[in-house]
């Protein structure tokens, strides 16, 4: 989505502003007063704003380190970790950080969040007004901050022009602070730059690669290690995965044919590894007996998979539109 409306401002022939938000310690620093006035103001039903309430009372905890127990202790305020109804209560104890517009191809400025993970995105016709925009909205989450008693992590508070060319990037005042905008930025594990432009992700995927094959091979040449059948579950929930993380942003049709043959190269990588086959074992040979997932098809799969899972969500999905 972020991606998609970007494109569409820069067709429009805009400048895109972002302001990239991390919120340390999320869950802890929850007060639970204040969420359950925040979900009273939106209507709750009143059933659902009791169990919410019961759910958020009387909690409390204990240390356990070796042989040391120590005595319980009450817990006021914070989300439980690993629960699933936490991610829910904190999109909306963090809802008024979020600009008001809902994500739309038609809007000028819209905030994305992923939990703890904000981003807020101001299209302008022109550097000047884009900056000018960051700077109002870096208000606003300073306001939220004060409000919540919120911690912004300052080194994940970075500023960034995205453009189809690069240009001359000046200094942006954001509050007390003069910084300069960032060549690239780092959200949800994805490195995306200035002019979303794939060179600089697949620095970080190669280097991703090579580091998570390197720890592999330390564990699947034991003398006494894994199983094939084990180490070919490892490579395809660990190695897959960390390969072809943010794929369908950094795949493109530009560099589609380097990609396949990357691709291609490290699966045969992988099924040498999990096989301890020579890497001169004929190619066909090595996909007849490996049974290693090819990393090209996966990838083809994960781009299916989220255009029918979006296609087949619900009509008024703001994602809808982009798709």
């Amino acid at each position: 989505m972020l991606s998609t409306w970007i494109h569409h401002k820069w067709w429009e022939k805009k400048i895109v502003a972002g302001l990239f938000l991390d919120v340390k310690l999320a869950y802890p620093t929850v007060y639970k007063e204040r969420l359950i006035y925040s979900l009273r103001n939106k209507n709750c039903p009143t059933y659902l704003y009791l169990i919410i309430t019961s759910f958020l009372t009387n909690r409390t905890t204990w240390l356990h380190l070796d042989q040391y127990i120590s005595q319980q202790y009450s817990i006021p305020n914070g989300l439980p970790q690993g629960s699933p109804l936490s991610v829910a209560l904190y999109l909306l104890y963090n809802s008024d950080l979020l600009l008001p517009n809902q994500p739309s191809l038609d809007k000028d400025s819209i905030s994305i969040a992923y939990i703890d993970n904000v981003v807020h995105l101001l299209a302008e016709k022109s550097l000047k007004k884009g900056l000018e925009s960051l700077e109002d909205v870096f208000q606003h989450s300073s306001q939220w901050r004060e409000k919540h008693s919120a911690i912004l992590d300052p080194k994940k508070t970075p500023a960034i022009v995205f453009t189809k060319t690069k240009i001359e990037r000046p200094l942006v005042q954001l509050g007390d602070q003069i910084l300069p905008l960032a060549n690239n930025v780092k959200w949800l594990g994805i490195t995306l730059t200035s002019t979303l432009m794939p060179g600089e992700p697949l620095k970080f995927i190669k280097k991703c690669f090579n580091t998570t094959f390197t720890q592999l091979t330390r564990i699947l040449c034991l003398m006494f290690g894994l199983n094939q059948k084990e180490a070919r579950h490892l490579i395809s929930e660990v190695l897959l995965t960390q390969v072809l993380h943010g794929s369908i942003i950094w795949y493109t049709t530009r560099n589609n044919c380097s990609i396949n043959k990357l691709l291609t190269m490290w699966s045969h990588k992988a099924v040498c590894l999990c096989t301890g086959m020579m890497r001169q074992t004929p190619i066909a040979f090595l996909k007849h007996y490996g049974n290693v997932p090819n990393f090209t098809t996966q990838h083809m799969k994960l781009m299916h998979n989220y255009i029918y899972h979006k296609l087949s969500g619900p009509s008024n999905n703001p994602t809808m539109e982009m798709i």
